[in-house]
């Protein structure tokens, strides 16, 4: 363990200010850039690609883009958790599987409303999941 980290006689208020005026002021500062690879069928748009079957690893310029935290995928469908805990949804949404109050399918990434920021989350990989 490292005592130097715990000893707060070395870091003082004002640079403890000065950090949350930095994190404030320059969110773009703390956000973590994501590569995320896909490859597949992507027959219902689960992997967010424009084309249906991806044969090659391909970065995604989808779920790249919102800094995911988890990917979870399904047999039709996947889901994204960010660092914030929201949760997007994308692919095929017959039975409101994707829980954006739609049955269509959604070929990017929307966001699905929960009333508390979500930290795990799991998808059956059977038909409906």
């Amino acid at each position: 363990e490292n005592k130097a980290a715990l000893n707060n006689k070395l870091w003082s208020h004002q640079q403890d200010m000065d950090l949350c005026c930095w994190k404030d002021l320059h969110p773009e500062d703390w956000k973590i850039v994501s590569d995320v690879v896909v490859f597949g069928s992507n027959v219902h748009n689960q992997l967010a690609n424009a084309e249906e079957d991806v044969k090659d690893p391909t970065k995604s310029s989808s779920f790249g883009i919102i800094s995911p935290k988890q990917i979870i995928g399904g047999s039709d469908c996947s889901f994204v958790i960010d660092n914030e805990g929201n949760v997007f949804s994308v692919g095929r949404g017959e039975y409101g599987r994707l829980g954006n109050g739609s049955t269509n399918r959604e070929a990017t990434l929307h966001q699905v409303i929960f009333q508390s920021p979500i930290v795990s989350l799991a998808s059956s990989k059977g038909s409906y999941g």
